[in-house]
C-alpha cells in the first residue's frame, strides 16, 4: 500500500470513527444511516484494496507507479517517495492524537483530552489560520450532545472548550465571543434565562471591540433572537437593524447571512403584531415575504445543503472513481502501462546496454504481468 493509500484510508477511517462517536452520543436515524453506509463502504473498499494488493493488478500497479517517478524525476524520485511517506506519516500522527483526544473527551477524560488538544498541531495551527477552531472535534461532539438532548454532557465540553480557548487567543478574541454566543444557546436550552442574557451581552461587547463595525452579525441577530422571544421588541428592532446593516455591508445585500437576519427579524414582525408599530425595519409583512422569497430563489441557485447520506454517496461515488481511475491508469492495457511498457522496450531494443539493472528487471516484470513480449 502506497504512502498516498496509507492517507485517503487514514481519511476515511477517521471520518468513521469521528461518525461513530457523534453517533454514541445522538443516535439520530439519520446520522445512523450515514455513519452505517460510511461504515459498510470503507469495508468494502478496503477489503477489495487489500486483495488487489496482493494480486497481479495490485503488483501491476506498484511496478508502473514506480517506473513513472524514476522515468520522469530521475534521481529526485527517491526523495519525493521519502518526502511522501513522511507527510503520510505526520498526517496519520496528527489524526491519531485529535481523535484520542475526542475519545477521551467522549468518556470524560477531560484532564487528559485537554492536554492532548493543546499539543496538537491542528490546534497550534488554528492561532493563525481563519476558521480554524482548536479541539474542533470536541465542539462537534459537544454540539452533538445538545441535539441528542444531554445538556449536561454539553456543559462539561463547553467548559473544557472555555479553557482552551482563553489559552489560545485570550478573553478579547473574538473566538472567545462565539463561544459565549454559543453557551448562551445552551443556556437557553436550560432555561437560564440570565445566564444566556450576560453571556449574549458579554460576548456582544468583545465581538464589538474587537471586530468594530464588521463581523459581529452573527452574535447581533443571535442577541436579538432572545429579546424577540421574551417580549422586548423595540430592543430586538434595534439589534435586528444593526445586524442586517453590518451583514449586508460585509457579506453582501443577497448574501446568505443577510437572509437569516431577515427571515429572523420576520418573526419580530409576526410577535410583535400591533404592539410595537415603530419598527424601523418596517411592518408590512407582505413585503418582507416577497423579500425573502426574493433571497430564497437567489440562494437556491447559488447552493444546495446536503444532508449526511449525500456525503456519504459521494464518499462512495470517490472511491469508485479511483478504482475505474486506477484500471484506466494502471490496468495491463493501461494508459500508464502502455507508456512505460513501449519505452523500456524502444530503450532496450535500440541500447540494450542502456537499462539499468532495475530498469531490466522492471520491464521482465511488466512483460510478465501484462503478457506482452518483447517481439510485439
Amino acid at each position: 500500500m502506497t504512502a498516498l493509500q496509507i492517507i485517503g484510508y487514514g481519511y476515511a477511517f477517521a471520518v468513521v470513527a469521528y461518525s461513530l462517536l457523534c453517533v454514541s452520543i445522538d443516535p439520530r436515524p439519520d446520522l445512523l444511516a450515514a455513519t452505517g453506509f460510511e461504515v459498510v463502504a470503507v469495508s468494502v473498499t478496503l477489503f477489495f484494496a487489500l486483495r488487489t494488493r496482493r494480486s497481479e493488478s495490485g503488483r501491476l500497479q506498484k511496478t508502473v507507479f514506480n517506473g513513472l517517478l524514476d522515468h520522469f524525476l530521475g534521481g529526485t524520485a527517491g526523495v519525493l517517495r521519502a518526502t511522501i511517506n513522511v507527510v503520510a506519516g505526520v498526517f496519520l500522527a496528527f489524526v491519531a492524537l485529535d481523535l484520542a483526544a475526542a475519545m477521551c473527551t467522549r468518556i470524560g477524560a477531560y484532564e487528559v483530552a485537554r492536554p492532548l488538544y493543546m499539543v496538537s498541531p491542528l490546534a497550534q495551527a488554528a492561532r493563525n489560520v481563519p476558521g480554524m477552531h482548536p479541539a474542533f472535534s470536541a465542539e462537534i461532539l459537544a454540539g452533538a450532545a445538545i441535539e441528542g438532548g444531554y445538556r449536561s454532557k454539553a456543559r462539561e465540553i463547553f467548559g473544557m472548550l472555555e479553557s482552551i480557548r482563553l489559552e489560545f487567543y485570550g478573553e478579547r478574541s473574538e473566538s472567545y465571543a462565539a463561544f459565549l454566543a454559543d453557551r448562551a444557546e445552551l443556556s437557553l436550552k436550560d432555561g437560564d434565562l440570565a445566564s444566556a442574557e450576560r453571556d449574549y451581552l458579554k460576548g456582544l461587547e468583545i465581538s464589538l471591540f474587537v471586530l468594530k463595525d464588521r463581523g459581529s452579525g452573527r452574535i447581533l441577530t443571535r442577541y436579538a433572537d432572545f429579546l424577540r422571544d421574551r417580549g422586548r421588541f423595540a430592543e430586538a428592532d434595534k439589534y435586528y437593524l444593526q445586524a442586517l446593516e453590518m451583514r449586508q455591508k460585509q457579506f453582501g445585500a443577497h448574501s446568505d447571512k443577510a437572509l437569516e437576519t431577515l427571515e429572523a427579524y420576520r418573526q419580530l414582525v409576526v410577535q410583535a403584531g400591533q404592539k410595537a408599530p415603530g419598527l424601523k425595519l418596517g411592518t408590512d409583512i407582505a413585503e418582507i415575504d416577497k423579500r425573502i422569497a426574493f433571497e430564497k430563489a437567489l440562494k437556491s441557485k447559488r447552493d444546495a445543503k446536503g444532508d449526511p447520506l449525500v456525503y456519504s454517496v459521494f464518499l462512495l461515488v470517490m472511491i469508485a472513481l479511483g478504482f475505474v481511475g486506477g484500471r484506466i491508469l494502471f490496468g495491463k492495457k493501461g494508459v500508464a502501462t502502455r507508456f512505460l511498457l513501449d519505452r523500456l522496450i524502444v530503450k532496450y531494443r535500440s541500447v540494450p546496454e542502456s537499462l539499468s539493472e532495475r530498469e531490466m528487471q522492471r520491464l521482465r516484470q511488466l512483460l510478465d504481468l501484462t503478457g506482452r513480449s518483447l517481439d510485439e
